[in-house]
């Protein structure tokens, strides 16, 4: 069938089939088809051509009162032939999207098994949840991702993506094909958040959309030092090895719980009587030197450490609590008979009474709770002053 320019080329009627051994549509020429619902033959025309096709420079009109759902087709030339279809309507190459009854459709000729003429429905694209990883702090530009979507079109649409909202609107941008990258570094703290949203609309050429939540983590790096601040802690004087010396030592990490960390004793005046666990406990080494009297306080130089390069020191002070103790003195140990014990300030004093000379070093005590005199003392005399 040929059918000339000028002319006009409707099949069957209301709506219905023709078949024909060719098809030609001479430039000028129109092709008018009724759609008025999803059946050949009874609801849209349709053309069955068991030879060539050829429409170039022919004008496809569409009448229709029908609404059709996303992804119909409508097989308006079913081709027999092996052939494929010379030529094409007029402003409707393969692939173009029209509008006909409120329905967005595109136009193929390789629908079919290949060489038939159909319109398919637009249908949206589709881009489900998704997300992504990146590193906290990294730089501007950096590219996190690409989000992915899909149209089921034939050829597919081109896809546009689009931020309209979310957490990390302002951290991440989205180009229009839907690469991620990042916007504003300085937002990328994982102790700040752990974690950002965009909310997206992916737009098909036809107009169709959907939306989308992304995702973004942060990945949490070691890019805090440690903080330790100067401390006291109180141990009573003679206590044993092992004895805990007050509350764990306090530090803290902003990269915690990430970070463990770790203490050790550099030096100090107490480097000798105190050691240090990993994990901040002081402890007694040496009760020996635990003497108030001798010595009321220490310090030691603590360095603690992130296990990760980064590290702080600090000052602990450790104060002894000075204790009630009992002196005990024989008069077998000197060889004078006549002895004076006085308290001076915080010192006690044991002289000889008649020169004042010391028989036993003075003596620091806070307080003096209890005088001990053994041995044979019947001879001697005692003062306390």
């Amino acid at each position: 069938m040929t059918v000339n320019s000028d002319g006009s080329f409707t099949p069957g009627s209301s709506p219905g089939f023709i078949s024909t051994e060719y098809l030609t549509l001479e430039a000028g020429s129109s092709l008018d088809v009724e759609i008025n619902g999803t059946t050949a033959g009874s609801e849209y025309d349709q053309v069955q051509v068991t030879g060539e096709v050829n429409l170039t420079g022919a004008t496809l009109n569409i009448s229709s009162t029908f609404t059709a759902a996303a992804g119909t087709e409508f097989l308006l030339i079913a081709n027999d032939d092996i052939d494929s279809v010379t030529g094409e309507f007029v402003d409707r190459a393969e692939g173009t999207l029209f509008t006909f009854n409120g329905n967005q459709v595109y136009i193929t000729y390789q629908g079919g098994d290949g060489n038939d003429v159909v319109l398919i429905v637009n249908s949206p694209p589709v881009a489900g949840d998704q997300s992504f990883d990146v590193d906290e702090n990294t730089s501007n530009t950096t590219s996190v991702g690409t989000i992915i979507a899909a149209d089921v079109d034939v050829p597919p649409d081109s896809l546009t993506f689009s931020v309209t909202g979310g957490t990390g609107q302002t951290a991440f941008a989205v180009s229009p094909i839907g690469e991620i990258t990042v916007l504003d570094q300085t937002q990328l703290d994982y102790e700040t958040a752990t974690s950002y949203d965009l909310e997206i609309l992916v737009t098909d050429s036809a107009g169709a959309t959907d939306t989308a939540t992304i995702t973004i983590n942060l990945n949490p790096l070691n890019d805090n030092a440690p903080v330790i601040a100067n401390q006291i802690r109180s141990v009573d004087e003679n206590s044993t090895n092992g004895t805990s010396v007050g509350a764990v030592i306090v530090a803290t990490d902003a990269d915690l719980p990430g970070d463990t960390l770790t203490f050790t004793e550099s030096d100090g005046t107490g480097a000798a009587a105190f050691d240090i666990t990993a994990s901040g406990q002081i402890i007694v080494a040496d009760q020996s030197l635990l003497n108030f009297e001798t010595n009321p306080t220490y310090t030691l130089d603590v360095i603690v450490n992130d296990n990760n390069g980064a590290t702080a020191t600090a000052t602990i002070t450790i104060n002894l609590n000075d204790l009630a103790e009992t002196l005990v003195f024989n008069p077998g140990d000197w060889s004078v008979n006549d002895i004076t014990i006085i308290r001076d300030g915080s010192l006690l004093r044991i002289l000889e009474t008649v020169t004042s000379n010391e028989i036993v070093p003075a003596h620091n005590f806070a307080n003096v709770t209890d005088v001990q005199i053994t041995g044979n003392s019947s001879n001697n005399i005692l003062r306390l002053d």
